[in-house]
């Protein structure tokens, strides 16, 4: 039960990551077509 709490755990903070990973790619791409168009 412990063990299956903590995965749960680090299941959460790994998705957290990869979302705030996403969004700074996001952004960061959105930042370098505007560059580039401009």
């Amino acid at each position: 039960m412990g063990a299956f709490k903590q995965s749960h755990i680090f299941c959460k903070f790994v998705q957290g990551r990869a979302r705030s990973l996403i969004t700074a790619l996001y952004l960061n791409y959105n930042q370098m077509t505007m560059h580039i168009s401009s």
